[in-house]
């Protein structure tokens, strides 16, 4: 019976510190997110990361192996939190109507993700801009691992409404439309609030013009939303 409750107790600690060891390594990882977002991947040192959460410098090789695995660990983290809410089954796709929907719901959901209050979303369109402007390696990587998967599904989803178009066009299309939605989408939520005009509800005029920029990107295709 006592080394029952020795062996009990050992799995207890032994699960104690799994989780401390989950629960640690999931703070590195949004604070790692929060210093990139703010600083881009060069300007954020590890010390930045560590000292945010009152951690030491040794925890980001334990956990990471060191900086450049904490960034790869966020961009898989964010390829599960980003890409799939956007990649919907297109095979229940099969009429005018529906294809025309799931073209504005996609836009919709994409344009959503980046205005995302939630964690680890919010950090991705600061992180995504950032890189962008600083033409930083890491944006190479945030745009091949999570973009480029997102902007294939949209192009096959755009292929669906025009079967027999030739793929140039459909490509053309998808671009200027993808294009349109990610200027939108990287836009500074308070340039979003002030292009509202006075009196509209800003949820309604965002439809508005996600109606807009799908009808203006379809008609390239002589398709009309």
């Amino acid at each position: 019976m006592k080394k029952s409750t020795v062996i009990m107790k050992d799995s207890t600690q032994e699960f104690g510190r799994t989780t401390k060891a989950i629960e640690s390594r999931q703070k590195l990882l949004l604070a790692g997110m929060e210093q990139f977002a703010e600083k881009g991947y060069s300007g954020a040192s590890v010390r930045d990361i560590v000292g945010s959460i009152g951690y030491s410098v040794p925890s980001i090789s334990a956990y990471f192996g060191g900086k450049e695995g904490l960034a790869n660990a966020i961009v898989e983290t964010l390829k599960q939190t980003f890409v799939q809410p956007v990649i919907h089954d297109l095979s229940t796709i099969t009429t005018d109507r529906a294809w025309r929907v799931a073209v504005k719901g996609f836009v919709s959901d994409l344009i959503g993700l980046f205005a995302s209050k939630d964690e680890p979303n919010r950090y991705f369109a600061a992180l995504y801009r950032h890189e962008s402007a600083n033409l930083h390696a890491k944006k190479v990587t945030l745009h091949e691992e999570i973009m480029v998967p997102i902007f294939h599904h949209f192009e096959r989803l755009i292929e669906l409404g025009v079967p027999g178009r030739d793929k140039t066009t459909i490509r053309l299309a998808t671009l200027s439309l993808w294009n349109n939605v990610l200027a939108y989408a990287l836009k500074h939520p308070e340039t979003l609030a002030a292009d509202v005009p006075e009196g509209i509800d800003p949820k309604l005029f965002r439809e508005m013009t996600i109606d807009y920029m799908v009808e203006v990107g379809l008609s390239q295709l002589n398709f009309t939303a």
